[in-house]
């Protein structure tokens, strides 16, 4: 029997239906000043949030810590992620905040969280 998926624990976890997680986890790995402009970055550009929510989608299909990794260097390497709001202001996704939700989740899971995949140096010093 496989393993459950991320978005599986975290659906029954946070008493969230399917269709909801997404927005949800977005919502809560975004840096906390980037939720304050999240609304408006939304409305001058809708395509602006597209890598963040390919990375969430991504974690959702995890079923164990040790794929985290892959989905992040997918992240970092992803197109548009990259210019000034991104990179400098960070109006975006926390990689951090989501490693940490995927540990917590997995945690909660009863899946054995390993420390593979915790460097962040693509995003350090940006």
């Amino acid at each position: 029997m496989k393993p459950r998926t991320f978005a599986e624990i975290y659906c029954e976890r946070e008493g969230l239906r399917p269709a909801e997680w997404p927005a949800v986890l977005f919502q809560r790995t975004l840096y906390p000043h980037a939720r304050l402009l999240a609304r408006m970055v939304r409305r001058l550009d809708h395509r602006y949030f597209l890598a963040d929510y390919e990375f969430v989608e991504d974690v959702g299909h995890l079923r164990s810590l040790d794929e985290f990794t892959p989905a992040l260097d997918s992240y970092v390497e992803h197109p548009d992620n990259r210019g000034l709001l991104r990179r400098k202001l960070r109006i975006r996704v926390s990689a951090r905040r989501m490693l940490g939700a995927v540990r917590t989740v997995f945690a909660a899971g009863g899946h054995v969280a390993s420390p593979k995949g915790n460097s962040f140096e693509p995003f350090d010093g940006w």
